[in-house]
């Protein structure tokens, strides 16, 4: 997809306020082109394998979403907590201090919509 597409699309949820009922397939896939520019396929590789051993995973949306950024970060040794807010997802207080110990994805994409 253009970038000049993905950015539009970007911006136009940013504007609407990172509203998690406005997201869609697009936004969605927009954050997984962004976690796989950086980290590549081999992070979701790891991300994947982790939840095929997982036990009582979560119900509800907040603690799935809470789960994958810390999956994730700890795939790719990095607090990705940031990032993942600035998509609106609702990162918890426990989730980010969990993350704390690594460091900072501070130069992630979503940082100019900030």
């Amino acid at each position: 997809m253009p970038m000049a597409k993905r950015r539009s699309r970007i911006e136009q949820y940013v504007k609407d306020g990172k509203d998690l009922t406005k997201w869609n397939t697009f936004v969605a896939l927009e954050t997984y082109v962004q976690l796989q520019e950086k980290f590549g396929w081999d992070a979701f590789k790891k991300v994947f394998a982790a939840y095929h051993t997982m036990k009582d995973v979560p119900k509800d949306n907040k603690s799935k979403m809470n789960l994958y950024a810390v999956t994730f970060s700890e795939a790719v040794g990095m607090d990705l907590s940031e990032f993942f807010k600035a998509w609106g997802w609702p990162i918890e207080g426990d989730t980010e201090k969990k993350l704390s110990r690594l460091p900072a994805w501070n130069d992630h994409p979503m940082t100019k919509y900030n």
